[in-house]
């Protein structure tokens, strides 16, 4: 079943940041960097933030909504407003197939899988899960040997079970 391993997801704060001031009222929380702020969320997840007061959070491996609470709950400890346009710009999935004789690489529509030979298949470059379900069919469709040669499962019945299901 596909993993959401991590999102990118950029935002706005709508004005100028003072970086420097930023990082020395909270030092335990943003380190100052003159080309952006970073500022730790929890331990895997980071906000780069920069002086025009855009941002890009990195590391979050839930959903979308999950992202945006960890964003906009961090802007408003450190004083700001809410961010707007909260848009995710990638998402990595990874899951596990049957075992490969080498590796393989596929790109479709943008988004680049890679199966290893233990059957590790790492997906990037969808922003969400109806474009991940869209892209696996047309991995199907175009007979990439990823899912179609999967023994024990074929694309259908996996996206029914990461689709339907939630997972």
């Amino acid at each position: 079943m596909p993993k959401i391993v991590n999102l990118v997801v950029t935002a706005a704060l709508g004005r100028h940041v003072n970086l420097r001031g930023l990082a020395n009222r909270f030092p335990q929380k943003v380190r100052y960097d003159p080309e952006g702020a970073l500022i730790w969320v929890d331990r895997k997840v980071k906000i780069r933030l920069f002086r025009t007061g855009k941002m890009v959070m990195f590391g979050a491996q839930r959903s979308l909504a999950t992202a945006k609470h960890h964003l906009m709950r961090t802007m408003v400890e450190l004083g700001f407003r809410r961010p707007r346009n909260i848009t995710v710009v990638n998402m990595v999935a990874t899951w596990t197939l049957a075992p490969r004789d080498a590796t393989e690489r596929h790109q479709v529509n943008g988004a680049f899988v890679q199966v290893t030979p233990a059957g590790k298949v790492f997906c990037t470059g969808v922003k969400n899960r109806p474009e991940l379900s869209v892209y696996l069919r047309q991995f199907n469709r175009n007979q990439c040997h990823c899912v179609a040669l999967c023994t024990d499962v074929t694309c259908t019945q996996l996206i029914e079970r990461v689709f339907v299901n939630n997972v």
